[in-house]
């Protein structure tokens, strides 16, 4: 974390770039305030980040577990239908034949 001085030094680097007044060294400064800023979120986006991507890789097993009944109990429909066809063209036959 920043302490006031640099706090206060990025303020007022950021208004005197707002008004076009920043020198080349103080561009410089500005930049390498924002590269910390960057890197100091993105150091406090890591573990959320890593928590987002394990819950990702959990919910992409459970899907493909999903997906795996989903596809099992499809075949198991089309087994069942196949054979309640034949069964209803059995009974149709012997109703016929008799």
């Amino acid at each position: 974390m920043w302490d006031d001085t640099t706090r206060q030094r990025f303020h007022t680097l950021r208004a005197r770039e707002r008004q076009g007044a920043l020198t080349t060294a103080e561009q410089a400064a500005l930049h390498g305030l924002y590269s910390d800023l960057e890197e100091m979120e993105a150091s406090a986006l890591r573990p959320a980040i890593a928590r987002k991507r394990h819950e990702t890789e959990k919910l992409q097993v459970i899907n493909s577990a999903l997906r795996d009944v989903i596809q099992d109990l499809g075949e198991h429909f089309c087994y069942d239908r196949r054979r309640q066809d034949a069964n209803n063209l059995l009974d149709i036959a012997d109703r016929d034949f008799h």
